[in-house]
């Protein structure tokens, strides 16, 4: 227990206090853990700590730190529902420039085609898909460099987009990075995917579960014991986050 024990504890140290925490005003690296991303990372807790913030990307873990008392206490999520959205306008009302990286070629394609419509007046800096190896992230990190792109989106799963985060770190990006999972993908086929009802009543995951198949897995696999060691974690550790 003791490597999600320590995600948990990074999770409720970095969470932000608000939406404005996340806009993409200066450097900041972000990135965003549900149920099931929390134990992909298990193996990797330690890099969570150079992360600015870290978003709750889900309601579960939100209705339990509510329990709790914890006053951080609200989903963000890169979607068209919440942190995209607020990101996605601020960029292109200050002229800041987005690089995309993530999803298949086709599907990044027709995203990138869709966005483009849905902001006309946004600069993109450039996109690429999200299959190709770590040992080719230097080279993909030079690009993005080169470009002086000034807000990097990835979505490449977890834990391999936050590590490419990490790189541009690494290598002396100064501009803005968020993690965005699936976004690419799913804003592909219906740019704003999570309608007003499923967002209203917060079931996306259940939404989820009709439209991809693999997520009813992952909830099945992840959530119940994510539900009992997260709470465990907070009986006795909610203190610290108060």
């Amino acid at each position: 227990m003791k490597d999600i024990d320590d995600v948990y504890v990074v999770f409720n140290e970095k969470l932000p206090d608000s939406m404005v925490d996340l806009l993409p005003d200066k450097y900041k690296l972000i990135t965003f853990l549900n149920p099931f991303s929390m134990y992909m990372f298990k193996d990797y807790s330690f890099q969570l700590n150079e992360f600015t913030y870290i978003g709750a990307d889900g309601i579960l873990p939100i209705i339990i730190n509510r329990i709790f008392g914890i006053n951080k206490s609200n989903r963000f999520s890169f979607d068209m529902s919440s942190v995209g959205k607020a990101v996605f306008d601020y960029c292109q009302i200050n002229q800041k420039s987005v690089y995309f990286i993530g999803s298949k070629q086709n599907q990044l394609e027709s995203f990138i085609n869709i966005f483009k419509v849905k902001y006309p007046n946004m600069i993109l800096s450039g996109w690429n898909n999200g299959y190709f190896m770590e040992s080719e992230f230097k080279s993909k990190v030079d690009e993005i460099l080169r470009l002086k792109s000034d807000v990097v989106i990835i979505g490449m799963g977890t834990p391999k987009q936050e590590l490419f985060a990490l790189k541009l770190k690494e290598f002396g990006f100064d501009g803005a990075v968020y993690t965005c999972g699936g976004f690419i993908h799913q804003a592909s086929e219906k740019f704003e995917y999570f309608n007003g009802f499923v967002d209203k009543f917060h079931i996306r995951w259940l939404y989820r579960i009709f439209k991809e198949s693999y997520v009813l897995k992952r909830v099945l696999l992840y959530y119940p014991k994510f539900f009992v060691s997260y709470f465990w974690f907070l009986v006795l550790n909610s203190k610290k986050f108060k």
